[in-house]
């Protein structure tokens, strides 16, 4: 996720669904969207992922 938040801030559901395109994964069911935002949320505590109002960017 902070690779493709390098060259611009994305909002959430786009970031969720680059990094889905990414992984070769075809469809954003609960469970994918589950465990996307968690780790979404680790890359946020973790420093790896800045949050800015509604968009995400890479962080140190």
């Amino acid at each position: 996720m902070a690779a493709m938040c390098r060259r611009r801030a994305l909002d959430d559901e786009s970031l969720l669904r680059e990094t889905m395109a990414q992984l070769g994964i075809g469809r954003l069911s609960g469970n994918v969207r589950e465990r996307l935002e968690a780790c979404l949320d680790q890359g946020v505590r973790t420093g790896r992922l800045i949050r800015d109002c509604d968009r995400v960017r890479a962080g140190a």
